[in-house]
């Protein structure tokens, strides 16, 4: 109950640091029916069938392997991997202690849990061979929700809560955290745009007005094919040398005009003469 009621608490922060909860719905997740199965096998277990060993601790077990395979086939998602650490960590402990996650007898007497014998989901031992792994730690009988946790339950929520917000996050949010770290750093005003920003192919061609997040520029592809379109042609310096030259030099129509007529008229004369 301490660990699902932990990963509720992960879920509904996430709006506190500008998340959106509706973003899980974007990971690509393969076989989601395996975890809910899983959770309903260790229920069954534990609380269905206590009493007959041999099968709760392969029920036991068997659930463990079925979150790790789920976990392997999801190893594609970013985060997922130290939510399966804590996982392994925990099994373990349980498969190297008969099916049953080693506890210790001061934590759970801290906890104000009964150290009973037999098939349970925690139980007290002293020479568990991965003994670390187990149940070390302990909510005091005091608290609410007083119970044990191992070392692979808190490595677990860190995952989970790592998962979680790093894709329920809100980017224009970042973004703006971003800005303030870099209007502290350089003394400026939050949203002020850099004078030019690099071009993104290094043809030197500047690009006023862009934002620079950090001190980089991530750079779409309309972005870049904007400062293409803007790139000087390899001729440009030499049509612009011709265009300033046309405009100091005096007109030549007149001159080239004047002068036709007048080797006209010249020829007209010697014409008559002979």
């Amino acid at each position: 109950m301490l660990i699902v009621v932990l990963a509720l608490t992960i879920v509904a922060s996430v709006p506190l640091t500008g998340g959106d909860v509706r973003r899980l719905g974007a990971l690509e997740l393969r076989h989601v029916w395996a975890p809910p199965a899983a959770i309903v096998v260790q229920t069954v277990a534990i609380d269905a069938v206590p009493t007959i060993e041999w099968l709760a601790v392969g029920l036991h077990i068997g659930s463990y392997l079925l979150l790790c395979w789920w976990l392997w086939a999801n190893r594609h998602v970013a985060g997922l991997w130290l939510v399966g650490a804590g996982g392994i960590a925990n099994f373990l402990a349980i498969s190297t202690n008969g099916g049953v996650m080693p506890a210790r007898p001061e934590a759970l007497a801290t906890a104000g849990l009964p150290v009973g014998e037999g098939f349970a989901n925690s139980a007290a031992a002293t020479d568990a061979p991965l003994w670390f792994l187990g149940d070390v730690f302990a909510v005091p009988a005091s608290w609410p929700l007083a119970n044990v946790f191992s070392v692979g339950d808190v490595v677990l929520l860190v995952g989970l809560a790592w998962l979680v917000h790093r894709t329920c996050r809100n980017v224009s949010s970042s973004s703006a955290t971003a800005d303030r770290r870099l209007a502290a750093r350089t003394g400026t005003s939050p949203g002020a745009t850099s004078p030019t920003a690099p071009s993104p192919a290094g043809t030197g061609v500047a690009s006023p007005g862009r934002r620079l997040i950090g001190g980089t520029h991530r750079w779409t592809l309309a972005e870049v094919r904007e400062d293409h379109h803007r790139m000087p042609r390899p001729d440009a310096g030499l049509l612009d040398a011709q265009d300033s030259r046309r405009a100091t030099d005096p007109p030549r129509t007149r001159e080239s005009q004047d002068a036709r007529d007048s080797r006209d008229a010249q020829d007209a004369s010697f014409t008559r003469a002979a």
